[in-house]
């Protein structure tokens, strides 16, 4: 026998070891955990794990809280995510992003502007923001925000609103909505194995969104393609 032989021997048994073991490690990836998530990458809520969205719907009641205890402000689910939560008391399987938009203390929009900027600042320095939209290269507009929990593997999407000095609603950024008081006082709704904020009338706001939100219509923004959406983007309105 060649001297060798005992070396290339060892050698193949070495090279299989590795492969079996990165293999199993795939497997165990592929099982076991899932990607975290990117800035810009959208939610599949269709096949995420039950255990995973019961992550993202504890990530909602931590951002309530968030803005709760740093700004005194409240914080709730908005547009495809406020639709699920009413409709399904659950994500919607075919929506792509978790909305949520937080009511300013401030009725002069000069005041909600400031307000937000302060916001903003805060949850950079805290380290939350991976995407600052007051920064966008291709129309840069403030009013929207979005936010990294790593502790929730979830991205948010978050957004500004307010009443207005003549008791209107408005939300970025779609503009004045509906009169303010549909939007209070807020109210805790179901969702997944939590409670989440909610307005006090969110069927009102559906139907100015959506029209027929109770019918789901395939995919898009409340899992709904963009016909059935009623309102035009505006994203000057907070700048």
């Amino acid at each position: 026998m060649d001297s060798s032989d005992p070396v290339i021997f060892f050698f193949t048994i070495f090279v299989f070891v590795i492969f079996v073991s990165i293999c199993v490690a795939t497997l165990v990836l592929y099982v076991c955990g899932e990607e975290k998530m990117k800035p810009g990458e959208n939610y599949d809520f269709l096949n995420a794990k039950e255990a995973t969205k019961d992550k993202w719907a504890d990530g909602i009641l931590f951002a309530e809280r968030l803005f709760r205890e740093e700004f005194g402000l409240v914080l709730r689910v908005a547009y495809g995510t406020l639709l699920g939560a009413i409709r399904e008391k659950d994500f919607i399987k075919n929506d792509t992003d978790i909305d949520m938009t937080y009511l300013s203390a401030f009725n002069r929009k000069e005041d909600v502007i400031a307000e937000m900027h302060r916001i903003y600042d805060r949850l950079i320095a805290m380290g939350l923001v991976v995407h600052d939209f007051r920064t966008r290269k291709n129309n840069p507009h403030g009013g929207q925000i979005h936010l990294y929990f790593e502790q929730y593997d979830m991205i948010l999407d978050v957004t500004t609103s307010w009443i207005d000095e003549d008791g209107h609603f408005w939300v970025f950024p779609y503009g004045r909505m509906i009169q303010g008081k549909e939007i209070l006082p807020f109210k805790k709704v179901p969702f997944r194995k939590v409670e989440i904020t909610v307005p006090k009338n969110s069927e009102a706001i559906l139907t100015r969104l959506y029209n027929d939100w109770r019918t789901p219509i395939g995919r898009g923004k409340d899992g709904g393609s963009r016909a059935g959406f009623r309102l035009t983007w505006n994203y000057g309105l907070l700048t």
